[in-house]
């Protein structure tokens, strides 16, 4: 599994959003970066997927939709990229092997423990590191 260019930078945003606190796109962009095309449409996927909460105006910017200590690296992960999946037979219950699949019971195995993993890391942690 390899994380996209486009979670990366989601990263980045946020660890500056829980380091620096609310802010303009632009300035995050600026502070940590990631590419001003880019910036806008990461904010987006992440509004959409209630990582961020956004506003417009004079006093507008980006927000935390929550706190730093509740935001995990897999909430981040799939907000971007969709939901984190080892093997599409886990995902999709489509496995076409006789069952029970001794590829598909290991594969399961570790998909839960990945997803454990990513559940543990916050962005907080992340943050405390930057």
């Amino acid at each position: 599994m390899e994380l996209s260019r486009a979670t990366q930078l989601a990263l980045r945003a946020l660890i500056d959003l829980a380091v620096n606190g609310p802010g303009r796109t632009g300035v995050i962009a600026a502070r940590r970066g990631i590419p001003p095309a880019q910036a806008g449409k990461i904010v987006q996927q992440l509004a959409r997927g209630g990582i961020v909460r956004t506003s417009r105006g004079a006093g507008g910017g980006v927000r935390l939709a929550h706190a730093p200590e509740r935001m995990t690296l897999r909430q981040v992960i799939e907000a971007i990229e969709g939901p984190v999946v080892v093997a599409r037979c886990l995902a999709w219950n489509d496995c076409p092997c006789r069952q029970p699949c001794p590829v598909r019971v290991t594969l399961g195995r570790i998909q839960h423990a990945l997803e454990d993993l990513l559940d543990d890391v916050t962005i907080a942690d992340l943050a405390k590191h930057s």
